[in-house]
């Protein structure tokens, strides 16, 4: 089988981690199968694992994306020092916070305290 090109690759694995947090916003954390992400992101299951190891490791790297997004920290801290933020980078924010709010929600406390102290040290 021939390997994806590059913008397929990163489509595929954005479409993976946007299907983790659609299954989510319906199951628990320890509900979700690779088969229903897959199903969700109208991908194989060779595909996910071209990807990710298993869903720990897609969790994983979909909590780093909501923390390493590039307007995140910077939004946050307009937003705390009252600076007037853009409309756009606001709704970012609560989409983000959203997302992890439904992770702690779904069973995924551990695994996000886990992910941010392992952030936080690279940092």
């Amino acid at each position: 089988m021939a390997r994806p090109r590059k913008s397929e690759h990163a489509s595929a694995n954005a479409k993976l981690i946007d299907a983790f947090w659609t299954c989510l916003e319906d199951h628990r954390l320890t509900d979700i199968t690779i088969s229903a992400i897959t199903k969700s992101a109208e991908l194989n299951r060779g595909t996910f694992y071209y990807h990710f190891r298993d869903i720990d490791d897609l969790t994983a790297r979909a909590i780093e994306v909501e923390f390493n997004s590039q307007a995140l920290l910077p939004g946050i801290f307009d937003l705390i020092a009252g600076a007037p933020g853009s409309i756009t980078a606001i709704e970012l924010i609560q989409q983000r916070m959203q997302r992890l709010s439904l992770l702690i929600d779904r069973g995924g406390l551990d695994v996000l305290s886990m992910q941010i102290k392992r952030l936080v040290r690279q940092t």
